[in-house]
């Protein structure tokens, strides 16, 4: 998968008038293994170069649904060096207002969503720069490294091309899925796209450059609940050289990138894994999307019996404004509706149509001796 999107920048570099080199280059091939011996990645570099890293694994107690990748490091003795980092798979969720009024909260980063890191995806270049300055700049665990700033965000289409056409079977499905989706109050949405991060750095002194390349997709599923968003870093790639050498060494150094190769059993490996947690998420799926789909409703019966409340109160509010205008209020007695002057603090019904109106607190119609019936004290209707 890597060197597609590899060939993809080396096009693009191509384009923007950067030349491969033509001297001959020598290259060596390592093989990284895993813990228990097995071949995982190939690399082929220049034979002065180093390698290292290989496999790399999230942590299985909080990112159980994270799946494996690489993280290798190539340097060479003249300050070159490429990092090509983990592919990684993470979660977004920003809930809507009725959502948050019935207490749900946007889940904090770097926590756990069922096996998947949570990572804010960021909407925009000014949101990606800030991304990379907190999320990777400042997490960065070689500590020699200092005075890191991101010079420049821009994008690569080539990139995000490239990423567009491995994943459009699975855009397709989406497509074809969508009415149905809409019917069940679901909307959803993807992307791809390709950047670039222009890095500049301070190491044992000496002014770096950097270009760091990520190629991202995402899907989005809008619902009453709010949006989730899964986003993956497909590609992650970082070149740099000391200051002014990194541009005319980039070719090389791409060249170098593309090399890398899974083994045909890691690959085995990986399918198998994948295809164990899919059988799992089947069911979860499932059960998820019955509890989403109940949670909505709850929010639309809560959302109508608010709005019908609000009318009512609205509704009470006009009904009592025009009757102060007229002077009248409305009294039910007897399943009937009768309009009496307002102009009276108190008010009694007999059930037969007859009202008596006062504002003598302590007059009371049972006790007077010139009415007869039973009378009952009434409010006005609210």
């Amino acid at each position: 998968m890597l060197n597609k999107f590899i060939l993809a920048l080396a096009s693009s570099l191509v384009l923007s008038g950067a030349m491969m080199a033509n001297e001959t280059v020598m290259l060596t091939q390592k093989t990284f293994t895993d813990s228990d011996g097995l071949a995982t990645h190939t690399i082929l570099f220049p034979k002065k170069w180093k390698a290292e890293g290989g496999v790399w694994f999230a942590n299985p107690q909080m990112y159980f649904r994270v799946m494996p990748s690489q993280q290798i490091k190539i340097k060479s003795p003249d300050g070159l060096g490429i990092e090509i980092g983990p592919a990684l798979n993470c979660s977004d969720f920003r809930p809507s207002r009725s959502a948050m009024r019935m207490g749900a909260t946007r889940p904090e980063e770097m926590k756990s969503d069922n096996g998947t890191p949570v990572l804010y995806y960021p909407d925009s270049l000014n949101d990606w720069k800030r991304h990379y300055t907190e999320k990777v700049i400042k997490n960065n665990p070689d500590k020699s490294v200092t005075d890191s700033k991101v010079i420049e965000v821009f994008e690569i289409p080539q990139l995000g091309n490239a990423l567009k056409q491995m994943l459009a079977p699975v855009h397709r499905m989406i497509d074809e899925g969508n009415p149905l989706n809409r019917t069940m109050g679901m909307e959803q949405g993807y992307g791809c796209n390709g950047l670039g991060f222009r890095v500049e750095f301070k190491k044992d002194g000496i002014l770096y450059e950097q270009l760091h390349v990520m190629a991202t997709s995402y899907l989005t599923t809008d619902t009453d609940l709010g949006r989730q968003i899964f986003w993956s870093i497909a590609m992650d790639v970082a070149f740099y050289a000391p200051k002014g050498k990194l541009e005319a060494n980039l070719p090389q150094m791409s060249l170098v990138a593309n090399s890398m190769r899974m083994t045909p059993k890691w690959q085995k490996t990986l399918f198998d894994m994948q295809r164990k947690m899919f059988t799992s998420d089947m069911e979860t799926s499932r059960k998820i999307h019955q509890i989403n789909m109940e949670t909505s409703r709850h929010i639309r019966e809560t959302n109508n019996a608010s709005w019908k409340r609000q009318q009512q109160s609205q509704d009470e509010s006009h009904r009592r404004y025009i009757n102060s205008i007229r002077e009248v209020d409305v009294y039910s007695q007897g399943g009937q509706s009768y309009e009496l002057p307002n102009s009276y603090d108190h008010v009694f019904g007999d059930g037969n149509g007859n009202f008596i109106m006062t504002n003598d607190a302590f007059y009371n119609p049972s006790s007077d001796l010139n009415v007869t019936g039973n009378w009952t004290s009434l409010e006005p209707s609210r």
